[in-house]
């Protein structure tokens, strides 16, 4: 029987927690047999007011997690009475007895395991429990109930060929399992004459062989992801080492072929534009008064900003949803024909700037300015706050010019 525990040290964290325990897509039965001490019964939202009560101490770590996983086939035998035994040898072994805590159950793939989730923080006292070396002692539980229920002991030594977690979770997000990927390359490797033939192989399937951290061999696929080469053919190190000793010294170091896919992404993207370019765009800006260069995108950072653009027409379908749903509107309403282009406006500023008579301060003009422009931009639902707006920014203006009077009599 293995005990696999785990703590939480923030709010968000114990989120993630409960959702993990509620996820039903990978378990056949996910029930909550209990939550208490708590004043809600949704799981997430109480591992969660659990976590926050670790902020009235000085420590961080509020919850408590222990997996409880016996063997396959004894997982169906244990009962009720047994199962309960489990979670009260967890709390005399951490003085966590009338800790609020959460029971839930999981059957997986047939085997039936138990996750247990402890409040850290003492309601009476406000204290943390202390949990000094917690997974060496969840070790010796869970040998300490095998022995007590009979079982044979639990081999806890890592195979060379079974994988991890985190190889599983890489295999699932690449859309492949594990046990089908290296039965894809155990194939290749025997059906290779000698090293230089399984190099060759793996390139044409994607995969490069390089030296990776501590003497270890690796294997690196075209998106980044590093293989440990002798886990992936169920091989001792030294024997795979053996079978590539004659073209060990030309395999590339790992940081090598990473920086070669870094450099090989980066290629695709086009190149961003010189200060000319930059110039030459800006002067047919302005001879044109239209954004061209809107219409000449060329990284990708402009493109996704073309693509998020909100001034492209909407389609019909789009339309129609927002009008059902949103209540919004649809467009925003067309400028007067009257209405100067910014062009215009900008010849306009710069022949009153050459004006010698006396011209309202920069704060004026872009209160006269941002009053002329609301009128046309703001939907008719905003215009009652637009207008509060603009009058509380005139008395501000005033207030200011008051100020600034006083400043001139006190000189």
């Amino acid at each position: 029987m293995i005990l696999k525990a785990t703590t939480v040290g923030s709010v968000s964290h114990a989120r993630q927690l409960g959702q993990h325990l509620l996820k039903r897509d990978e378990n056949e039965l996910v029930q909550v047999h209990e939550l208490s001490g708590v004043a809600t019964q949704d799981l997430i939202k109480g591992l969660a007011d659990m976590q926050r009560l670790s902020e009235l101490t000085q420590g961080k770590t509020g919850l408590f997690h222990v997996a409880i996983n016996p063997q396959a086939h004894h997982s169906g035998e244990l009962t009720p009475e047994q199962w309960q035994g489990c979670l009260s040898k967890i709390e005399n072994e951490f003085a966590l007895s009338g800790q609020p805590r959460a029971v839930v159950q999981h059957i997986k793939d047939g085997r039936s395991h138990y996750h247990v989730v402890y409040q850290l923080t003492d309601p009476d006292t406000c204290k943390l429990k202390r949990l000094s070396m917690f997974k060496i002692r969840c070790k010796g539980l869970g040998e300490s109930l095998e022995r007590e229920f009979g079982h044979e002991r639990t081999n806890r030594e890592p195979s060379r060929k079974g994988y991890s977690r985190d190889e599983q979770q890489q295999a699932k997000r690449r859309g492949e399992t594990v046990k089908d990927r290296r039965e894809a390359i155990r194939e290749l490797f025997e059906a290779s004459r000698d090293s230089k033939d399984f190099k060759a192989r793996l390139a044409a399937a994607g995969y490069t062989i390089a030296k990776g951290d501590r003497a270890a061999l690796v294997m690196v696929n075209g998106q980044g992801d590093v293989f440990n080469l002798s886990r992936e053919l169920g091989m001792k190190l030294g024997e795979v080492k053996q079978y590539f000793n004659g073209i060990e010294r030309d395999l590339p170091e790992l940081s090598t072929v990473k920086a070669q896919l870094k450099a090989r992404t980066t290629d695709t993207e086009p190149a961003p534009r010189s200060k000319a370019e930059e110039q030459q765009l800006l002067e047919l800006f302005k001879e044109t008064g239209e954004d061209v260069a809107q219409a000449q995108v060329k990284t990708s950072a402009e493109q996704r900003m073309a693509a998020n653009d909100n001034t492209k027409p909407m389609p019909t379908e789009e339309k129609a949803r927002r009008a059902a749903n949103d209540n919004r509107p649809d467009e925003r309403p067309p400028l007067p024909p009257d209405k100067p282009t910014a062009l215009e406006k900008f010849k306009a500023f710069q022949e009153n700037a050459q004006d010698q008579t006396p011209t309202p301060s920069v704060a004026e003009q872009k209160l006269a300015a941002f009053r002329e422009d609301a009128s046309d931009i703001v939907p008719p639902t905003k215009q009652k706050t637009m207008a509060d707006y603009l009058k509380e920014a005139e008395e501000l203006l005033a207030k200011s010019r008051e100020r600034n009077r006083g400043r001139d009599l006190d000189r």
